[in-house]
């Protein structure tokens, strides 16, 4: 069993865990929150806004309909079976997390594979994810593949990986972001103009949701009030929200910071410096609800990790990669 199969193997063991635990082990705890959303539009593809039901339409429809692949995904699986979408949405998740550490193992060669496999874990965001059929565990795998196709200057295949994180999930257009500068930076335009052509198909489809909703999935008004606006995390920490809330925004600032120092050092750091500009989208009502505030910012927290993991490993001569 090679590097990355082990690396697999452990995150998709680390992904049950967390789901059974969360969940109890019962099927129908295993999707909440936004999760719900994913499956209403695997359920219903063609919908518009004349026939979405209220509670959808008053939580974004436009939105919801932009994050379109893991919807595809969990249609296709289940043979547009609704009772069968609840077994497969977190199956589909379990197998991102496995896909996420297999990319972590490739990304911190210099780590044993069985630490390497976990270090994603350690993004709370990302670990959180797994536990309520979000999207964010899906559109992070596909990123951090993407990344590992551009450390080995596989500009197609990362552009195409990268397009398709962005339309599972639209905050991912910051990772690109991260990229794309780090490529500029270092002088390689053609490989920069190759990613950016990963916002066609993103933006293709922005316009087919707006056609059915009336407005982009960017521009939906529930994003007027879910929450984004300038000095949201920092304008918590100074606010009357509670202690662990305050703490869990100072820290995200903190790790901001520290990737800002450092954002030229290597792609995952220019990535995290980049994604970590969404802290200073983001206020009270995102942060009101503690895990949605992580998981927003998760595309962050596992660059930060990854960064931070692979420079740890470098200061303190890790052992040599087993690449067997």
């Amino acid at each position: 069993m090679d590097r990355t199969t082990r690396g697999f193997a452990i995150g998709v063991l680390t992904g049950v865990v967390i789901v059974m635990v969360a969940s109890r082990g019962h099927v129908d705890r295993m999707t909440f929150g936004d999760g719900v959303f994913v499956r209403y539009v695997a359920e219903h593809p063609g919908a518009s806004i004349s026939s979405v039901p209220t509670w959808v339409a008053q939580h974004g429809p436009a939105a919801r309909y932009g994050r379109i692949l893991l919807p595809i995904l969990l249609r296709v699986f289940s043979w547009g079976s609704p009772s069968a979408m609840r077994f497969v949405q977190p199956v589909i998740l379990v197998l991102a997390a496995g896909a996420t550490a297999a990319a972590a193992t490739q990304l911190l060669p210099a780590l044993a594979t069985p630490v390497a496999g976990v270090v994603a874990f350690a993004a709370a965001g990302f670990s959180l994810s797994l536990a309520g059929g979000f999207a964010d565990p899906v559109s992070i795998a596909l990123f951090l593949w993407a990344v590992v196709a551009c450390e080995r200057n596989r500009w197609i295949e990362a552009s195409l990986l990268i397009g398709a994180a962005m339309l599972t999930r639209e905050s991912l257009v910051f990772g690109l972001g991260g990229i794309v500068l780090w490529l500029l930076i270092g002088r390689k335009m053609k490989s920069a103009v190759v990613l950016g052509a990963s916002l066609i198909p993103v933006v293709a489809w922005q316009f087919v949701v707006s056609r059915r909703f009336g407005h982009l999935p960017v521009a939906d008004p529930y994003y007027s009030h879910a929450g984004f606006e300038r000095f949201g995390a920092l304008s918590v920490v100074f606010s009357s929200n509670g202690l662990p809330t305050k703490s869990i925004a100072a820290l995200h600032i903190g790790s901001a910071i520290v990737a800002l120092t450092r954002w030229k050092r290597s792609l995952l750091w220019c990535v995290a410096a980049v994604a970590g500009l969404q802290l200073g989208r983001m206020t009270f009502l995102t942060w009101s609800y503690q895990g949605d505030a992580m998981r927003v910012l998760a595309p962050f927290e596992i660059a930060f990790v990854l960064a931070m993991a692979r420079s740890l490993s470098s200061v303190v001569g890790a052992r040599p990669p087993d690449m067997t």
